[in-house]
């Protein structure tokens, strides 16, 4: 069974109640997950601009990642705008996070694939 980690994020800005937001997007992946039998290892939830990877919770589950102290197959997040609003900072941290067998998912955008390249 494939294990895997959620990753929750709203902006901070024009969000009376951003607990509410968080929540659906748990809710919707933790279906997506029992759907796929999937096992969640790991929930992280920020309340932050998706500017950059320069989080708080980020850069913690980052860190414990390169540490070796979180073992996961998948990040998953509802939609790529959750990971980052950055697409050059998308494709680093995804090609970062692959380096230790994490592929990262957004559940419900369109497929997109990253291949590796002989230079990874």
């Amino acid at each position: 069974m494939k294990k895997a980690i959620l990753y929750l994020r709203v902006d901070k800005n024009g969000l009376a109640d951003p607990t509410k937001k968080l929540e659906e997007q748990e809710k919707e992946l933790r279906e997506y997950c029992t759907k796929n039998e999937i096992e969640v290892i790991k929930v992280i939830a920020e309340v932050v601009s998706g500017k950059d990877f320069n989080r708080p919770q980020f850069t913690s589950l980052h860190l414990a990642i390169r540490k070796s102290e979180i073992k996961a197959d998948l990040l998953l997040f509802t939609s790529m705008d959750v990971f980052s609003e950055n697409l050059a900072d998308v494709l680093r941290m995804h090609h970062a996070l692959l380096r230790f067998g994490i592929t990262t998912k957004a559940i419900s955008d369109i497929e997109v694939v990253f291949i590796r390249t002989k230079e990874e």
